[in-house]
């Protein structure tokens, strides 16, 4: 069972191979996580022991080329920018808002509670991408 888990309910969780959202009574392993977007699944998980992004439907992997933009329009709307080698792969709107309390997603990324300093670190900072990648591997096991 390949699990995203929400970034902002705790508990709730993607089921990557039943294609649903569940919840659990307690605490799972997990291959990645997720923010819904305007209705849009927004996250990363990994594959393979690679880290892959997922928007919509649209399922990307991130090599070291790729770079993560976060442009700001405001206080309250951000656009993800997929570039790799400079050109733009895609954008990705939405608005900000109020963090909620929760545990991290996990221990590492304690600093990343906010969901634009998480994406941006997980892509953009190889060291943190190869942790999320390890703790995700070990869910594999």
């Amino acid at each position: 069972m390949r699990l995203l888990k929400d970034f902002d309910v705790f508990m709730q969780y993607y089921n990557m191979d039943l294609c649903k959202y569940q919840s659990f009574k307690s605490l799972q392993k997990t291959v990645g996580i997720y923010k819904m977007i305007r209705s849009k699944m927004c996250g990363v998980f990994v594959e393979d022991n690679e880290l892959y992004l997922i928007y919509e439907t649209r399922k990307i992997k991130i090599t070291d080329s790729y770079r993560l933009i976060v442009n700001r329009i405001n206080k309250h709307e951000v656009i993800f920018i997929l570039e790799d080698d400079a050109m733009e792969i895609m954008k990705m709107p939405f608005q900000i808002e109020k963090p909620i309390p929760y545990n991290a997603p996990f221990d590492y990324l304690n600093e990343d509670l906010e969901w634009t300093n998480f994406m941006e670190n997980v892509i953009n900072n190889e060291d943190k991408k190869r942790s999320f990648i390890e703790i995700a591997e070990k869910a594999n096991d």
